[in-house]
């Protein structure tokens, strides 16, 4: 009996560990019949979404920060991405759950509102159901702070029209154009930043450096981005295979290359726009 009681033990400590696999500041957050656009990297069976967010928390081949779970196919699908990297659509009987931490600059929403940056609107795509007519700064900061979708982090607004224009960018991601009707705000994460004082730092690009791991889909278009996925043994291979396919088609527009996804075969994406 005694031995009994400590292998009961044993089970339980094992039980309490594993579901705790989230650090001590991160959380889950659950969103009914929404599934992520253009991820799922990896499906597995599961009968409760419980254990779909362990399996995502305990995954080992790549980090794990959302899951769509179906129930009524006892279906989980793990991906490598969440709202800061695509955004959600309507779908019956999904629910979808992503992994935030509070010390998490990816959800912006208790941020500070910065700007206005007068007559400069920001680049890059957006998406048609994000532009609100009719309103005023103050409804579309609130829309911004509340938007689901996808992690917003900035928007435009039309001083002649009332129109709000939701980004999931901000100035040190994309340039600010001149377009003498609107004004561009965003929320700030930075520690102490003074709203009266804040001006947008001069946009120099991407480094080099880090056109590597950039991580797909593109941002903003509802169309089918992803053309081709491939295993390759490294960023020239990639590379290659992106020179090639641009010679058969225009639309080809940018790959992506993960090296930490070395058993993956969505290491290396190629993208059309």
């Amino acid at each position: 009996m005694k031995t009994m009681g400590t292998t009961l033990v044993c089970l339980f400590s094992l039980l309490v560990y594993v579901t705790n696999a989230l650090p001590d500041d991160c959380f889950w957050v659950n969103l009914r019949d929404q599934r992520l656009k253009a991820w799922n990297n990896v499906t597995v069976k599961s009968g409760t979404i419980e254990t779909c967010q362990l399996r995502c928390e305990t995954y080992k081949r790549f980090k794990c920060r959302s899951v769509d779970f179906y129930p009524n196919k006892k279906k989980c699908f793990l991906s490598g991405g969440d709202r800061a990297d695509s955004y959600l659509s309507d779908y019956k009987n999904c629910q979808y759950s992503e992994i935030q931490c509070k010390e998490e600059w990816r959800n912006r929403s208790a941020c500070t509102l910065v700007g206005p940056v007068h007559r400069k609107s920001l680049d890059g795509p957006t998406l048609e159901s994000s532009i609100r007519p009719g309103g005023t700064v103050k409804k579309c900061e609130a829309a911004c702070r509340r938007e689901q979708r996808f992690f917003c982090a900035s928007f435009d607004f039309r001083r002649t029209t009332g129109v709000c224009t939701l980004k999931q960018l901000d100035s040190k991601m994309e340039r600010l154009s001149e377009i003498w009707s609107s004004d561009y705000y965003e929320l700030n994460c930075n520690p102490g930043v003074d709203p009266m004082n804040w001006k947008p730092s001069e946009f120099v690009g991407t480094p080099d450096r880090q056109l590597c791991p950039i991580r797909g889909p593109v941002v903003g278009y509802t169309g089918g981005i992803l053309q081709s996925m491939h295993k390759v043994a490294n960023f020239a291979e990639c590379e290659k295979k992106f020179i090639v396919l641009t010679k058969f088609s225009r639309r080809m527009k940018a790959f992506s290359y993960d090296p930490e996804r070395q058993d993956l075969l969505n290491q290396c994406l190629q993208l059309a726009v």
